[in-house]
């Protein structure tokens, strides 16, 4: 070999050698997770062995540790966490933390705003091929890496790289848990049925998802308009709570563990409440500046803070509240909690918190098992979903003297070991909607007939138990019993049962709580079922998915065996045929039903639905377009 070709030889060695130990440092500095790279315009062949470029890290900075740095000490506190649904929030996206399936899975509905699009799995990793079409007509396929994913307690919804910075694309479908079957992303939450722009959303992960998803989210918001997001950890760890852990784990480690973590049972009632209202409530940044600081810096709330020197929590928004103020959306449990006479208390000792109800680590000698405690992380005591637990412990806190069963009867006017005898049934009704489902509202009020006429339309909680009864029915018992004033009704309100008045009638948010309450046992067992079926039949046709899925889950509730086979997001002629088939069922079933001759339920004599007036007031409609931003 030549001196010439030997110095070129040792060039490219140095070269190489630069370029290997150059990749060394950017990997350190990206974080120590698999790597992953994604480009929209090579193969995706060898994607996975490149540096993670496509999608948000995780980077241990300014005192963020990480929850692993927490387990050596706390084992019990880190293993009820790591079985919680706040660590599986957000996860870097793998067959072993997918719920369902990837493994040749067609996604192809009638009602999807893309084409079909088919799942992949190779070992660890999942993909997407999206079949597309060109202005001739002509097919190719775009294969895309599944990166992230959101979610595994009701629902799990995926993120793909938008080839532009970490900025992600939303898959525009999502797997229902609970249904343990895929959906389109529009079906998942209540809004208005038209094509919507949720589909290929970019970048809302970077800048809003990551707010309440992560630990100490940064979006970093380049000049270029693309996002360098950057995350202490994905899901909701320890420092979302206790805030960052290096000063204390350095303190420990020199045996003088002096330097605590936040408590949030250490903290004044307010404080405490505010570190689960950082992610639980809705909020706005105060000004320009704060929101350009968070999303440029990552400037931000931290555990043992004021929460509103950094955020304005809200109270009004039509996708959010009732025109009352009251939270009519899921996740926004802190504002509920501001609005109510419990948390206002003057003295300290008797102030209703999260931590009054709720436990974020399940006790050891907890006898549930840890998937019972995830499901709400309520106390043992205050869980009223264990079988034969009937007690009002959250409640009897403060007001002790309900234990006397005379007392809590005067005060109730229903049996004491009845359904209307539990506090929440009638103070935390379930009036509030996300995650496909009704749920209660966290705001403790009292029941009046007031808040369900307009402009508020809020249905009270006497009716969403007794919801075969008129509001003029329910406006004279509370007259009766708590002195009252009956306000004035219109002729609908005073004879017609809420359950038909507000399912026919009202908007699709009131349908959808309509459809789940028809579905609450306590109301199946007040109201009965017979008259229901009709009107879930018309819930099956209803223009907005997320009603139409409740609707039939109730139905199915209701019928057991006897439900037909139905999918909410067949196409239209599929579920109209599902309707008259539910109808016809039900006409040849008079003789047989109880109900007969009440005109409040549309019920002749005869026991046949009075159709004349099913029709008029399905009529009057409120079909103004809704969208809950859950």
């Amino acid at each position: 070999m030549t001196a010439k070709k030997r110095t070129v030889a040792l060039g490219l060695s140095l070269i190489c050698m630069a370029l290997i130990v150059g990749l060394f440092f950017l990997l350190r500095n990206l974080g120590t997770e698999s790597p992953a790279f994604f480009s929209a315009t090579e193969s995706p062949v060898a994607v996975w062995e490149k540096p993670i470029l496509n999608r948000p890290i995780s980077v241990h900075d300014a005192g963020y540790i990480g929850a692993d740095a927490c387990r050596e000490c706390h084992q019990d506190n880190f293993a009820s966490w790591h079985d919680s649904y706040h660590r599986t929030m957000t996860q870097v996206a793998t067959s072993a933390a997918a719920v369902p399936s990837f493994k040749d899975v067609v996604l192809d509905f009638a009602n999807s705003s893309v084409g079909k699009v088919t799942l992949r799995q190779e070992g660890e990793k999942l993909w997407a091929d999206f079949e597309e079409h060109d202005s001739l007509g002509r097919s190719k396929i775009v294969r895309q890496p599944i990166v992230m994913m959101t979610g595994s307690h009701h629902a799990q919804g995926y993120w793909y790289p938008s080839g532009e910075g970490r900025d992600l694309k939303r898959f525009p479908f999502m797997y229902r848990i609970d249904q343990q079957r895929w959906i389109t992303d529009r079906a998942n939450f209540l809004m208005k049925p038209a094509e919507h722009a949720l589909s290929h959303t970019t970048g809302v992960w970077n800048h809003l998802c990551d707010r309440c998803h992560t630990t100490r989210p940064q979006p970093r918001l380049e000049e270029d308009g693309h996002y360098d997001t950057h995350v202490a950890e994905f899901g909701i760890a320890c420092e979302s709570c206790h805030g960052p852990g290096a000063a204390h784990a350095e303190s420990v480690a020199k045996g003088d563990p002096t330097i605590g973590m936040v408590n949030p049972l250490a903290l004044s009632p307010r404080r405490s409440a505010e570190i689960c209202g950082q992610c639980h409530a809705e909020m706005a940044f105060r000004t320009k500046s704060d929101y350009f600081n968070w999303v440029h810096n990552g400037d931000y709330y931290q555990p043992g803070e004021s929460l509103e020197d950094h955020l304005k929590i809200k109270d009004v928004d039509a996708h959010a509240f009732w025109q009352d103020g009251m939270v009519r959306i899921s996740g926004r449990e802190f504002n509920g909690l501001l609005k109510s006479p419990c948390f206002a208390h003057n003295d300290p000792s008797r102030q209703m918190t999260c931590l009054s109800c709720h436990v974020m680590h399940q006790p050891v000698d907890d006898p549930r098992s840890r998937k019972e405690w995830a499901n709400d992380q309520l106390k043992l005591v205050m869980d009223s979903n264990r079988p034969g637990l009937h007690n009002n412990e959250a409640c009897i806190q403060c007001h002790t003297e309900y234990t006397d069963e005379e007392k809590l009867t005067a005060h109730t006017h229903h049996a004491p070991t009845s359904t209307g005898s539990i506090c929440y049934n009638c103070h935390m009704p379930n009036s509030t909607w996300g995650l496909m489902k009704a749920m209660r509202s966290h705001t403790i009020s009292s029941p009046n007939v007031k808040e369900s006429l307009p402009p508020i339309g809020r249905p009270n909680a006497c009716n969403l138990c007794h919801l075969d009864k008129t509001l003029l029915w329910t406006a004279e018992k509370l007259h009766q019993q708590y002195d009252q004033p009956i306000p004035p009704l219109d002729e609908e309100q005073r004879n017609t049962a809420t359950g038909l008045l507000w399912g026919l009638k009202g908007d699709a948010a009131q349908r959808a709580l309509i459809a789940w309450n028809l579905g609450w046992p306590p109301a199946k067992e007040a109201a009965g079922t017979s008259w229901m079926i009709p009107l879930l039949a018309q819930l099956l046709v209803d223009p907005y998915d997320a009603v139409r899925s409740r609707s039939f889950l109730t139905l199915r509730a209701i019928l057991g065996s006897d439900a037909p086979d139905y999918d909410f997001l067949a196409p239209e002629s599929d579920r109209e045929a599902v309707r008259a088939e539910v109808l016809h069922n039900w006409d040849t079933q008079a003789d047989s039903r109880k109900s007969r001759g009440m005109p409040e339920l549309f019920l002749k004599p005869d026991g046949q639905l009075d159709q004349e007036k099913f029709d008029r007031l399905l009529r009057w409609r409120d079909d103004r377009e809704v969208f809950l931003s859950e």
